[in-house]
């Protein structure tokens, strides 16, 4: 291993910036070969109306959304950057599903870049740690061959935090407005970093204002928050002025009333989480109507009253389960393998989650106790125990930070808890994939320190 670690310090940053980048768009390019021999898992969950929305978009000059019955909507329940990203690689290779897929690789490959970039900000080993552990991602390789918008969410999330983090070291009014320009275009593909766009720029000023630069704080905020509205500006004017509404998408409540709510109650009840959406459902469709006005249905306000009744409901399992809940969502989303997201390793499973009775507890046992598929085991086993040293070189590498740079550490901890929060207690690996970057971050500073304090792989030159 110290032989290993001798060649990688021996190289200078360009050399081991293309060791990261070649090393992740080999992986992501094999991967989008097996992906591509497999056609019929293109278009799996969602990636079929990004697809047709495209199509409607290049046919139609608007963001629509085709449904069952072969009716065009205005899309209301998603963000436009992806559908349009889409449709303009669509418009250069034809529609080719593969193309998008080579494209979300070489999008990956420079995330993994941006990572190497970030771990440098402290020493050379934590980069090359950082760019290495992010080309070998499971969730990342995974998600960037399936057409679904966490690859390119991930790139520009990704981009804003590095930008963000070096206009806190510097103060310059450039980083703020490209960090901005970053975040909204990472915004106009997954609306949950909503406000997040007013509270960066507020932090942005407490910490200037800290060291007594008030003014670069103001003007890098105002930099931010102007570069990143002006992203999603076209979608919230259309939604002001046509459902007169100041949220991004109708997807709030949809999501808090079938699937934040029903893990919540079935957790309560002991029940599967299918029961406890079909209870909601019923309660839902006896109290409240939907409506449309001038032909338009009232999606948004449709939105507000699922997320009053989720609240509701969830409020009468008393606020103790309410938090458990919260925190096994994140215990769960933090150390489950991403490859159990894989389709391919999805194909080996038996069962669901959801659907077993009992607590989180009862339901992982008994979700386990149903496979019968040794592979599968032995790739969940494995993927577990590493992504378990990952975290605890994690935890460690976040104390080595908090020493070392205690604003960084501490934003870094904020947007980790964030994701969680949001997230709540629905669980899957996906959800741990926009705060994959910052982890593995985390995990690059404390396999480095680890190996600095020790003689034997301390790299040469240094006195600590």
């Amino acid at each position: 291993m110290n032989s290993v670690l001798k060649q990688l310090d021996g190289l200078t940053e360009r050399q081991a910036l293309l060791l990261v980048t070649g090393l992740a768009l080999v992986l992501r390019l094999i991967n989008v070969v097996l992906m591509s021999a497999r056609p019929d898992l293109t278009f799996l969950e969602d990636a079929k109306i990004y697809w047709a929305t495209a199509s409607n978009i290049a046919d139609l000059g608007g963001f629509y959304r085709t449904i069952i019955d072969g009716t065009l909507i205005p899309e209301t329940e998603r963000m436009p950057l992806y559908p349009y990203m889409i449709l303009g690689i669509r418009a250069v290779f034809g529609d080719v599903p593969t193309a998008v897929l080579l494209s979300q690789a070489v999008l990956d490959t420079a995330t993994c870049a941006i990572m190497f970039k970030m771990g440098v900000t402290y020493s050379r080993r934590a980069g090359v740690f950082a760019g290495l552990a992010a080309a070998l991602c499971p969730g990342m390789i995974i998600f960037s061959g399936l057409l679904l918008t966490e690859t390119v969410f991930l790139f520009f999330l990704t981009l804003a935090v590095y930008l963000g983090l070096k206009h806190l070291r510097t103060f310059h009014f450039r980083d703020a407005l490209f960090a901005g320009l970053c975040f909204g275009l990472a915004l106009a593909t997954r609306s949950v970093l909503y406000p997040l766009l007013f509270c960066i720029p507020v932090c942005f000023v407490l910490i200037a204002a800290f060291q007594s630069k008030w003014r670069e704080g103001v003007l890098g905020g105002l930099a931010f928050l102007v570069a990143g509205s002006l992203c999603i500006a076209p979608l919230l004017v259309r939604n002001a002025t046509v459902y007169d509404s100041y949220s991004l998408t109708a997807q709030t409540g949809q999501h808090m009333l079938y699937w934040v709510a029903p893990v919540v109650i079935a957790k309560a009840e002991g029940t599967p989480r299918e029961r406890a959406i079909a209870d909601l459902r019923a309660i839902y469709e006896q109290n409240y109507s939907e409506r449309t006005v001038d032909g338009i249905e009232q999606k948004f306000e449709i939105s507000a009253n699922k997320t009053e009744l989720a609240f509701a409901e969830m409020s009468k399992t008393g606020v103790g389960t309410i938090v458990q809940a919260w925190l096994e969502g994140a215990i769960v989303n933090l150390s489950a393998p991403s490859i159990m997201v894989d389709p391919r390793v999805r194909e080996l499973v038996s069962g669901s989650f959801y659907d077993q009775a009992g607590g989180t507890k009862e339901k992982i046992l008994s979700f386990l106790g149903h496979q019968k598929n040794l592979l599968y085991f032995a790739l969940v086993a494995a993927s577990a125990l590493t992504l378990l040293l990952v975290n605890l070189l994690g935890a460690y590498g976040l104390i080595t930070l908090f020493k070392r740079d205690a604003v960084t550490a501490g934003l870094l901890t904020a947007l980790i808890l964030y994701f969680l929060l949001v997230t709540g207690p629905v669980m899957s690996p996906k959800y741990r994939l926009p705060v994959d970057p910052l982890l593995l971050l985390l995990f690059a500073v404390g396999l480095d320190r680890i190996l600095s304090v020790t003689r034997f792989f301390r790299p040469a030159g240094d006195p600590n």
